[in-house]
């Protein structure tokens, strides 16, 4: 699944709006984690380097990757097909008539076998 973008509560510098004050930070903090709207208190920084690290980043990438090594697999049936029901049936040949059973032209001049034969407008 795709991560969403930002929003502007996660900006370094949110507008003062999306700011929790200290009511709505006791509502947040009472929540159980998984009812919670967002897993973060929005808070304003001067600089990006006045960020602090996120401390739960391991915990939740080793949860992403139990989730990912923990699922369950799905196992796919193989298909029992007869090779022979693969291969049409071939009609026979005595019904694909008409087809040349007769020789119209012979060139019986020649002692090795003929490959190409060019023949001229004027005989």
């Amino acid at each position: 699944m795709k991560t969403k973008l930002p929003g502007h509560n996660e900006s370094y510098n949110p507008p003062k709006e999306f700011l929790l004050n200290e009511e709505e930070k006791q509502e947040w903090e009472e929540l159980d984690e998984e009812d919670r709207p967002f897993n973060f208190i929005p808070a304003a920084f001067s600089k990006m380097r006045h960020i602090p690290f996120y401390d739960r980043l391991i915990q939740e990438r080793f949860q992403r990757c139990l989730d990912l090594y923990l699922c369950p697999r799905v196992k796919k049936k193989k298909l029992n097909i007869d090779p022979d029901t693969l291969i049409p049936k071939l009609p026979d040949p005595k019904s694909l008539k008409p087809f040349p059973t007769a020789v119209n032209i012979a060139y019986n001049r020649h002692s090795s076998p003929v490959g190409a034969i060019a023949v001229s407008p004027s005989g």
